[in-house]
């Protein structure tokens, strides 16, 4: 068999087993009876888990391993790390992205998991921490993965500075990062982005700077080099 065959050949298997355990939830289930015992509320949640939450399950399942399969297509065989993917590690990490997968229902997040789970299946990539990226992925909301790429773009090129330029009359107002993004396009209220910015300091996207600075009042932060690593695994560079 091929390194790709092998890959494929695991990738099936994690996705039976996947199937079989979206299937669980049936008419002798210990958990059925368990729903069918709450109170008014248990048919309807009965209900939604028989038929339409066995349906978005199944959906999300697919769609991950779609992802997951176009990824995989665009890797050169030479460079794909054999002994890695018949690892329990390596199978350990896929049953992880197909639980994170069900879990949500935004196909960014899924294509996110996938591209992840993708690289560290090449050779030149050894040194890659999945798991630890996998966390991060799935700790955030998809407001704040967006929230985190728009400040990574705008702190990696002139994007700050010339918003700031562009609204020199405002300038007085414009002392944090909250404010420079409250300029950007994105649907998001203004208070927001204080909550959105420490989590991204919390999984160790971004640091706050420090130091004494004239002027400075917090607010501010640097990408740190995790989120610099994240980006490059996204872009597969």
């Amino acid at each position: 068999m091929s390194k790709k065959e092998i890959l494929k050949a695991n990738i099936e298997q994690a996705k039976y087993l996947a199937e079989e355990s979206v299937l669980l939830y049936n008419d002798t289930s210990p958990l059925k009876l368990c729903v069918l015992g709450i109170p008014t509320l248990g048919p309807v949640i009965d209900t939604i888990l028989t038929s339409k939450g066995q349906k978005i399950s199944y959906n999300r399942l697919l769609n991950f391993i779609k992802e997951l399969e176009s990824e995989i297509k665009g890797i050169d065989e030479k460079l794909i790390n054999l002994e890695f993917i018949e690892s329990e590690e390596f199978y350990d990490l896929l049953v992880k992205s197909i639980e994170a997968s069900l879990k949500t229902r935004h196909n960014d997040k899924r294509k996110l998991y996938a591209t992840i789970l993708s690289n560290c299946c090449i050779l030149e990539k050894e040194d890659l921490n999945p798991e630890f990226f996998l966390n991060i992925i799935t700790e955030l909301t998809i407001e704040e993965l967006i929230v985190a790429k728009k400040l990574y773009k705008l702190k990696t090129t002139n994007g700050y500075k010339q918003l700031i330029k562009k609204n020199q009359e405002r300038s007085d107002y414009i002392k944090q990062d909250k404010d420079v993004l409250a300029l950007t396009d994105l649907p998001i209220d203004k208070d927001d982005y204080t909550f959105i910015l420490l989590r991204l300091q919390r999984v160790g996207l971004i640091k706050e700077q420090t130091g004494m600075i004239i002027g400075y009042t917090g607010g501010v932060y640097n990408i740190t080099e995790t989120f610099t690593k994240l980006i490059k695994i996204i872009d597969n560079e």
